[in-house]
Order: structure tokens, then C-alpha cells, then sequence
């Protein structure tokens, strides 16, 4: 297994009879009990991770067997080994039928953590699995309303099954004068699947809404919102409900969704104030995108945006906000420690480094100092932090009120301190501005995509785990400022490591400009540069749609040179991609879970970040909506982040290389800190 390495991720090749039944037989003997009992990877863990591609190619049912044996394994597991084996316990999740669910229920009901999160977290994993094997919504209702977490993850909308409005109205009766908890537990787990709300329960759930500083009115203006935007938002009208600075953000977006779906023949003037800043000009445009409404929308948006003495916001370390979860409305943040440049390498900060209880505490206080601040400036007036605005929205005031947009957009030549301050306070509003501009005057909006790549603090990052900026150079239509700036993001100031240089490639790929990359890659292969040469044989390798076979992936003999080497390993990228596509196609072709389990395991070995680009595409052109694919697509939401690592491990150092050569900081264009995007 050692030897032949990466060569399982290939269709094509086969092992000796002789190999596959050695290894049939080391999977039945593996002893399972021996696997995630304890922190930190045991000798049998290593040993598995080897097994596994090579049993998914050899024989997947002696892997399924295998896995289910471990998961049938957590009837007879240690208490202290309960946490450990919880967090591995969707991984298989394909598998995963009666009896396992069984024994994930004993498991989860023989212990608890010391540590309320991990406890909650070891419950949810391992409901996970017990959810899927219940026949219908109000066992599964039941079943989680038992168990008592302290939060409920949003992941547990990939087991839930949708209630029917008799399921809810029985759920409601049963738990509708319930302890205040299970009240809680009930509406959080309505949200999940919002709709199908008979009289009764609508009446229910905004009841709760009437009841002072309830904890859970986002969750409903959410929930009814999304329900049924119309009817919620005459109940809101109703009431002279409006936005408020010190409302929860979702009451305010939410709210304001459903306003705008109700009360569309309101005159501007009087509904635009009860809006949520941040949707105005959406509130314009949906109605019509009137001039007079449009420039009165802009007008408004602008004093917000303005922000006159308020000061740009400090969250103390660095956000980042995952613009590709649309379930949560307007952002998902994530929080990240920023570090201290001078003391990164001191002994405090090595000691540090090394204390993963320090490094827990830290981060939980990073993240409460950020949430604090946060909401400190959102109600201090910066209503439009980290909040979102649509490219497609600015594009009426584009056309209808561009005169505004010179007051917008001043000091954005010179980066004035009061224009970053502008820029920080409102980043999505900015960014989306470039992507109207760039589609209907590139020539400003390439000026502003240049300032904000240098005011922008906040990391946005799109599909493909790319930043945003990288993505509006590639989703607007071609034009000669698009063109230039294009052409700046692979130049050496921006890109000069191995990592921009495939975000670059990413990016355009995954917009629909692969063209792009080829043209660029022949140009470069033309050059009389060398370090253009080599870029070009690179760019050979990043593009995506390769089809198997891919010459040169295996090359025989010695490498003789540098630049054979590099074409080698760009052959290989192909070559990856190529098996990629093709297992993760057989995964979502597979009729049984044996076959489907196998797939998934070699597409995870073989994929890295270009997957996004057609994921997405096969999943939509499969069109089929059995029991068994929905099954398949829970699999791979509950295991999205183990993919996410996976891609990244399959890509790990490539932000220490330039053209596969280690790059040495303060020389060239590693003079500077880092890389702007």
C-alpha cells in the first residue's frame, strides 16, 4: 500500500489477486476498538487511513463491513472514550442503518462530558445518526426535544424530515404549554424546515413574538419570513413595525423582507424609513426600480453611508465571512486571532502555541470581544457592518442616480482616511458598488476594485473558498478595464506564490472563464522568460475538466531537469482532477451505499478546491430526488468540513512556493508582508 500510494485514486489500475485478498482478510481482522477512542492519531488510525483507498478500489464491501462494525462498536465503548468517538461518527454516515443507530443511542446515553459544549457536541453527532433511522417528523421532533442540548446546529436540517401541518399542529399541542425549554427546542426546530403552518400554529408562533425580549424573535421573523412573507409582513404592518438599531439583525432583515413582499404599493417615501438600511436600494429595485423611488432609496442609503463621526470599527482580531451560506442571512462570521507580528516567534508565543487549552480560551474570547463590538457598532449607528448588499441592487442607481455615487466614492483615489473609514464600516456595500460598476461603467468600477483591494479588512470569501474580490474580476462581463485588471491579479505584486496563483486560476474557472487560463498558459509558455515558462507549465496543471487518461501524469525514468519536473507535477494536478471528477460522478451515480461509501472515499483522497466548480453542475444535472439521493447529499453536507480539510491538505504549503520553489521572504515581491488578496 505504501508503494503504490496514489495510484488507488486511478480507475484504471489493478492489483494482484493475491494483494486484494490479503487485504480483504486485514480488514476483517482489523480491530475496530482501536479506532477514535483517545486524542491524537493511534498507529491503528495511521494504519486504517492507508487501508482505505485501497479496500474502496479492492473491495468496498469489506470497507463497509468494517466501518459498520465500528460504528456498531459504540454500544461497548469506554465513556471516556465517548467524545472521541462522537466526533467521528457522521464520517460513514452513508452506512450508518438500524443497529447502528442503536448503538450510537447507547453510546450517547451511557455518559456525559464535563465540558458542557463537547457533551452537546457528542449528542448532536451521535443523534445524527439516530435521526435518520426514524420514519417520521415527530418521532425525530420527539426524539431531539428528549435529548436536551444546549444548542441545536444548523446541520441537523440534513436528517430532519419535513413536518406536515398535521405533524406541527400534534407537535404544538404536545409541546406548545411545555417547559420554557422545550418551547425553545420546539420553535428552533421548526426553523429548520419554515412552512406548512396551519392557522393554529401561525397563531402559536406569533404569540411568542408578543411576549417581551423573547429570546428566539429572530428565529421567528426568520422562520414566518420565510413562510410566508406576505402574510407575516401585513401582521408587521399591522403593527407599525419598522427597523430598529437595537433590534436582533435578523428581526431587522427579516423583518424588512417581509415588509417590502407586503406592502408594495405603500409610497416609498413612507415604507423606505421603516427598512433596514441595508436593503433599501433592494426594496427599489423589486418594485420596479422607479427613478424617483430609486434616487429617494439612494438618497437615504447614503446618509447611512456617510457615517458621519462614527468611528471605523475595531473587532479585534480578523473576520471572515462565509458569503456562500445562504441560510443564515445577512453573514455567517468566523473569528480568527490576529497575531502579533513581534511576538510571533518569542518563547511566550511558542509556549502558547503549544497549549491547546490556552489556545481554546483565547479564541473564545477573541470571538466574545469581536460579538461585543460587533453589536457596539451597529448600534452606535453603523447599521451597514457586515451586513449585505447585492451588486444587482446598485445597478438602478447606477442608471437612475449616478451623481450620488461621485459622493460615495470621494477620497477613493488617494485612499483618504475618511474614505477607509467609509469603506470599513460598509465593505459589502462598497464591494457591491465595484461589481455594478464593473458591469456598467468598468472604467470606475476598476478604479474602486483597486482602492478597496487596499482598505478592505474583512476576508469575504466565495464559492471555492475564494476571496470575493478575485471573484468579481471573473463574473463580470469582459470588457478592456476587466481585461487590465485581469491581467494585474497574475502579475508579480499580486501574485507571487503558489496559492494566488491557483486562487487566480480558481476563480476563473470557476466563472466560466477556463478560457482564460488556457490563453494565459500559452502565452506564458511562449515567453522568453523563464520564470514565465514556468508559470505557464504550472498554469497547465490548475485549469479543471481534465479527462482521463492524462499523458505524462506518471512519467518513467529520472527527472533530469527543473523545468521536466514542474511539467511532471502539472501533468499530475491534471491527473488528480481528472480521478476527482470521475469518483465523485460514480458518487452520485452509485444505486448502494457500499458502491457510494467507496466512491466518496476516493474523492475525497483525490480532490482538492477546483471540485467546487463542478460539484455543483452534477449535483443539479442529476435531478433526482429519491430517498437514496437525498441520503447521498446529507453524506456530503455532514461531512463538508472533513472535505474542506481534505482539499486544503491537498494544496498545504503551496503559500511557501512560487513555480514549486520555496520563496524566501524580503527578497522581490516577498519584500512586503504578504499577498493583498
Amino acid at each position: 500500500m505504501q508503494r503504490t500510494g496514489e495510484l488507488w485514486l486511478d480507475p484504471t489500475f489493478q492489483p494482484p489477486p493475491g494483494f486484494v485478498e490479503e487485504l480483504r482478510s486485514a480488514a476483517a481482522g482489523f480491530d475496530v476498538a482501536k479506532l477514535h477512542r483517545q486524542m491524537g492519531r493511534m498507529p491503528e488510525e495511521l494504519f486504517f487511513e492507508q487501508l482505505q483507498p485501497a479496500l474502496a478500489r479492492c473491495a468496498p464491501d469489506g470497507l463497509a463491513a468494517l466501518l459498520r462494525r465500528k460504528m456498531d462498536s459504540f454500544a461497548s465503548c469506554p465513556p471516556d472514550s465517548r467524545y472521541w468517538s462522537a466526533i467521528h461518527a457522521t464520517e460513514a454516515f452513508i452506512l450508518a442503518g438500524t443497529a447502528e443507530a442503536q448503538a450510537a443511542q447507547v453510546l450517547r446515553l451511557s455518559a456525559h462530558e464535563a465540558d458542557e459544549n463537547n457533551d452537546a457536541i457528542s449528542a448532536s453527532e451521535l443523534l445524527k445518526i439516530e435521526l435518520q433511522s426514524l420514519g417520521d417528523a415527530q418521532t425525530q421532533f420527539d426524539r431531539l426535544i428528549a435529548a436536551d442540548l444546549k444548542f441545536i446546529p444548523a446541520d441537523f436540517a440534513e436528517v430532519m424530515r419535513t413536518a406536515s401541518s398535521a405533524d406541527i399542529d400534534a407537535l404544538i399541542a404536545r409541546y406548545g404549554e411545555a417547559p420554557a425549554k422545550q418551547q425553545r427546542d420546539l420553535v428552533v426546530l421548526l426553523s429548520v424546515h419554515p412552512g406548512g403552518f396551519s392557522d393554529s400554529a401561525w397563531s402559536w408562533l406569533i404569540s411568542l413574538m408578543d411576549q417581551p425580549d423573547h429570546e428566539l424573535d429572530g428565529v421567528l421573523f426568520r422562520m414566518l419570513t420565510l413562510a410566508d412573507a406576505a402574510r407575516f409582513g401585513h401582521y408587521l404592518a399591522a403593527k407599525a413595525w419598522g427597523w430598529s438599531p437595537s433590534a436582533d439583525v435578523w428581526v431587522n432583515h427579516y423583518g424588512t423582507g417581509a415588509l417590502i413582499k407586503a406592502e408594495s404599493t405603500l409610497p416609498f417615501d413612507q415604507l423606505g424609513p421603516r427598512l433596514a438600511p441595508w436593503r433599501l436600494l433592494e426594496a427599489a429595485r423589486v418594485r420596479g426600480a422607479d427613478p424617483t423611488e430609486v434616487r429617494l432609496a439612494a438618497e437615504i442609503f447614503g446618509h447611512v453611508l456617510a457615517a458621519n463621526e462614527i468611528a471605523e470599527p475595531d473587532p479585534g482580531s480578523t473576520l471572515t465571512v462565509d458569503r456562500t451560506e445562504q441560510r443564515f442571512t445577512p453573514f455567517f462570521v468566523s473569528v480568527q486571532l490576529r497575531p502579533d507580528p513581534q511576538d510571533r516567534n518569542s518563547p511566550a508565543a511558542i509556549r502558547a502555541a503549544l497549549d491547546a487549552d490556552a489556545r481554546i480560551k483565547a479564541h473564545q474570547r477573541a470571538v466574545e470581544t469581536a460579538t461585543a463590538r460587533i453589536e457596539e457598532a451597529r448600534q452606535s449607528g453603523a447599521s451597514l457592518y457586515l451586513t449585505n448588499v447585492d451588486a444587482l441592487d446598485l445597478v438602478p442607481v447606477i442608471q437612475h442616480a449616478s451623481n450620488m455615487i461621485d459622493r460615495w466614492l470621494e477620497g477613493s483615489h488617494d485612499i483618504s482616511t475618511d474614505f477607509r473609514r467609509r469603506v470599513r464600516l460598509a465593505e459589502t456595500a462598497f464591494l457591491a458598488l465595484c461589481e455594478a460598476l464593473l458591469i456598467q461603467e468598468p472604467t470606475r468600477g476598476a478604479a474602486l476594485w483597486r482602492a478597496l483591494q487596499r482598505t478592505v479588512t474583512t476576508r469575504y470569501m466565495g464559492p471555492a473558498g475564494v476571496d470575493e474580490l478575485l471573484h468579481i474580476v471573473f463574473r463580470v462581463p469582459d470588457s478592456p478595464p476587466v481585461a487590465a485588471l485581469r491581467d494585474e491579479l497574475v502579475s508579480l505584486p499580486f501574485c507571487h506564490s503558489d496559492q494566488d496563483l491557483f486562487d487566480v486560476a480558481l476563480a476563473a474557472a470557476y466563472n466560466g472563464k477556463a478560457a482564460w487560463i488556457a490563453d494565459l498558459a500559452a502565452a506564458d509558455r511562449a515567453s522568453s522568460l523563464t520564470w514565465r515558462q514556468r508559470r505557464g507549465a504550472l498554469l497547465d496543471g490548475l485549469g479543471t475538466g481534465y479527462a482521463l487518461p492524462v499523458t505524462d501524469a506518471w512519467p518513467e525514468g529520472e527527472m533530469r531537469t527543473d523545468s521536466a519536473n514542474l511539467r511532471a507535477k502539472a501533468a499530475r494536478l491534471r491527473w488528480r482532477e481528472a480521478c476527482a471528477h470521475h469518483w465523485w460522478q460514480t458518487y452520485i451515480a452509485a444505486q448502494d451505499a457500499v458502491e457510494a461509501y467507496a466512491s466518496w472515499v476516493l474523492f475525497l483522497r483525490s480532490a482538492d478546491a477546483r471540485a467546487w466548480t463542478w460539484m455543483r453542475d452534477d449535483v443539479q444535472g442529476q435531478a433526482n430526488s429519491d430517498g437514496f439521493f437525498a441520503l447521498k447529499f446529507a453524506h456530503v453536507q455532514l461531512n463538508r468540513a472533513e472535505l474542506q480539510r481534505a482539499m486544503d491538505k491537498a494544496l498545504e504549503r503551496r503559500d511557501k512556493t512560487f513555480l514549486d520553489h520555496d520563496v524566501v521572504e524580503g527578497i522581490g515581491p516577498w519584500a512586503k508582508a504578504a499577498s493583498p488578496i
